[in-house]
């Protein structure tokens, strides 16, 4: 296959799967996912890859063609691959910064995952909360651990929404003890203040009475004729209407409390509200 021009760089082959690109920290070529760091986009080049103008020298010199990258065959062409697109940008990563000024080729390349990978998350963890696999281990021969770890947070999660549950219900049964106080103290309140109004009433109707036998006195000692009788006649209508007004005309009796709306009912509450015990 044909392969995108290179960016202008070097290649240090180092012993065994490591390499590095110039400018760049070293890489190393390994079986997992792992980001690529790539150079800055270059012009085309014609010269050929360093690895293979060694390469080619040591055959010409009579030496054993060695292993390129000393990596067994059946993963030397992926691993060159690997390289390749280490420090080439992709035909169309170029058209897009030729076309655009403002195109910025990423430094990494994305290399899908070989290994698994199990994140476990909410609930309230007990023993881990990822698994991977490994070397000497594969995500399947842990699915016990797994399965476990997933019925210990479930079985951790129901205890506490059963907690919740009953908290809220004992919550709401606070709630409405605290309500009935509050309309207890809200009657005795109403009551209070009306006894407090008769009191000020009584008063009042006290001193009107004297202020008609005052009156009334005056009255009897006016002479017969019409401003008496006119006098006699304001006079009884005053009496009448301390009558009306003096609250111990009738037998005193427990005024009744009106229903209490919400805002009747806060004085009384503390921190709670009148409108439910989640508020």
């Amino acid at each position: 296959m044909t392969l995108p021009p290179r960016r202008s760089t070097q290649i240090r082959k180092d012993p065994g799967d490591e390499g590095a690109v110039r400018g760049l920290v070293p890489w190393r070529i390994r079986d997992q996912a792992r980001r690529h760091p790539r150079l800055a986009p270059g012009g085309p080049q014609t010269r050929p890859c360093p690895l293979t103008a060694h390469a080619a020298a040591q055959r010409g010199a009579g030496h054993a063609e060695p292993q390129p990258l000393g990596l067994t065959k059946p993963v030397q062409g992926r691993a060159l691959r690997l390289i390749q697109a280490l420090i080439t940008a992709t035909e169309k990563e170029l058209a897009e910064a030729e076309k655009n000024s403002w195109i910025r080729i990423p430094r990494f390349d994305h290399t899908p995952p070989e290994r698994l990978r199990f994140v476990l998350s909410g609930g309230q963890p007990h023993r881990a909360s990822e698994w991977a696999d490994t070397p000497g281990r594969s995500l399947e021969d842990q699915l016990a651990e797994i399965a476990q770890e997933v019925t210990l947070r479930g079985d951790a999660a129901e205890r506490r929404r059963l907690d919740e549950i009953e908290a809220a219900r004992q919550k709401r049964i606070r709630w409405e003890a605290a309500m009935e106080e509050a309309r207890v103290q809200y009657a005795q309140a109403y009551r209070v203040r009306h006894f407090e109004a008769q009191e000020a009433v009584w008063r009042h109707a006290t001193r009107l009475t004297e202020y008609v036998s005052a009156v009334r006195t005056r009255v009897e000692a006016m002479p017969p004729g019409q401003a008496r009788n006119e006098a006699e006649a304001w006079t009884s209508w005053a009496a009448a209407t301390v009558e009306r007004l003096d609250p111990l005309s009738s037998p005193p009796r427990l005024p009744d409390a009106p229903e209490p709306r919400a805002h009747d009912l806060r004085p009384f509450l503390g921190h709670w509200s009148p409108y439910g015990p989640t508020y």
